[in-house]
């Protein structure tokens, strides 16, 4: 049975050093991400629609707000693998066929790992779009237009900012429509700021104006809006921490118990009724940790 687990682990090992390798060997470059985007753009566009559009699945959507390189059915195998995988590995350590239910917080962790790391992207783009803006205003006032001015601003920011523009200027390039390009921006990204900037770049085109002020002014708002937010974030800290804390008490218990003194926790593991109980503390521990950060979530729009 040992050797079977071992088998397995070193198995599960070599997998997750080969897919970070595979992914970097079949990573695009992103000029070939961007003329990808501007075709796909262009064909939306087409005859004033989208109906010749060709559009990524949800899976792919959330891959590329989350900065994840690599395709959909990609991620869905090695999800798949591993959770088969730690399943079984589980099974066998623990001696039980239930053991297996382990491998189902694969995908669970995949699917979180996804949300964060989007949200993360999503708070970076929102900073450096608060800085990018005055850059793009001051080379409008130059003389430059507002897509030179965003594709010269794109070679000094760093990613994420800087491969959302350049897939926006590909997309110009390309004959895409500017409010078009803005709004496949916004799309592409989880920043409701550039909701405002793809409304402002709109009627900027329909009806012309002093667009550099505007975007000073746009820039003021995400940059006061990001204030308030650290503000409630150090306000809140506490509550979240113990948010937190709570939550894995009973989990390390439980992991601890496990380990020092495996006799006193068996009974979750080798009868029905404690794996319906197991069942129950999990879900009551998710559900209070989830109350819990709901009160500490402020919105600031």
């Amino acid at each position: 049975m040992l050797q079977t687990a071992f088998g397995v682990l070193i198995m599960a090992a070599a997998i997750a050093i080969a897919i970070p390798a595979y992914a970097t060997i079949r990573r695009e470059s992103v000029e070939a991400r961007n003329r990808a985007a501007a075709a796909a753009a262009i064909l939306g566009t087409a005859d004033g629609g989208d109906k010749g559009a060709v559009r990524p699945s949800k899976m792919q959507e959330a891959l590329d707000k989350a900065g994840i390189e690599v395709t959909a059915g990609y991620f869905a195998g090695a999800v798949a693998f591993f959770t088969v995988a730690i399943g079984f590995l589980a099974a066998t350590i623990g001696g039980s066929p239930a053991m297996a239910g382990v491998g189902l917080f694969v995908p669970l962790l995949a699917l979180m790992r996804i949300a964060q790391r989007s949200k993360s992207r999503a708070d970076e783009f929102e900073g450096q779009l608060a800085e990018a803006l005055p850059m793009v205003a001051g080379g409008m006032r130059t003389g430059l237009t507002f897509e030179a001015a965003m594709a010269n601003v794109a070679d000094y920011m760093p990613d994420p900012l800087s491969e959302q523009f350049k897939r926006a200027a590909a997309e110009r390039s390309y004959g895409v429509p500017l409010a078009d390009a803005m709004e496949n921006m916004s799309h592409r990204v989880n920043c409701p700021d550039m909701g405002l900037l793809t409304a402002v770049t709109a009627v900027q085109q329909e009806t012309g104006g002093n667009m550099a002020d505007v975007l000073d002014s746009i820039a003021e708002t995400i940059r006061r809006r990001l204030h308030m937010r650290k503000h409630i974030a150090s306000v809140t800290a506490e509550g979240r921490l113990s948010a937190a804390i709570m939550a894995g008490i009973p989990v390390v218990l439980l992991v601890a118990l496990t380990f020092l003194t495996p006799s006193y926790v068996d009974v979750f593991y080798t009868t029905p009724a404690g794996w319906a109980m197991l069942a129950v503390a999990a879900l009551l521990d998710v559900m209070g940790l989830l109350f819990i950060r709901k009160l500490y979530n402020m919105k600031i729009y």
